[in-house]
């Protein structure tokens, strides 16, 4: 799985080091108008539009790869968490990942398809058949 600075880097089309240096701002608590104003040597001249769209996106991956973290960790919880399920929950693009636990099993419900374009189901069964 790439680095949240890779994916913003290649999703926004600029440096990765420049979004590194975003996010260590960001991080800092500097805010957007402050960064876009005074700090356009360490983002390359970025508008107020792309730095809000990156402080928005590395919101959301960062909570979805706390959420990956979750799901994995109540699944190994559970003694039933294989090399290949990690695998798979971390290949996936999840945007949604709900994860119950009732009793001793285990019910994912993964809204979302396969980054490789592989059948939602495929890994829905995988999940499935890790009881």
């Amino acid at each position: 799985m790439a680095a949240i600075s890779e994916i913003l880097a290649r999703e926004l089309g600029c440096a990765q080091a420049y979004v590194e240096n975003i996010i260590t701002l960001l991080d800092e608590g500097n805010t957007i108008p402050f960064i876009a104003r005074y700090r356009k040597e360490q983002h390359g001249s970025m508008d107020d539009t792309t730095l809000r769209k990156l402080e928005d996106r590395l919101t959301y991956l960062r909570s979805l790869d706390q959420r990956r973290q979750e799901v994995k960790k109540a699944v190994d919880g559970q003694g039933k968490l294989t090399p290949e399920l990690s695998a798979a929950i971390d290949a996936a693009d999840l945007p949604n990942i709900v994860g119950s636990l009732a009793g001793n099993d285990t019910i994912l419900v993964v809204a979302a398809t396969h980054k490789d374009g592989a059948d939602f189901e495929a890994l829905v069964n995988k999940l499935r058949n890790a009881h």
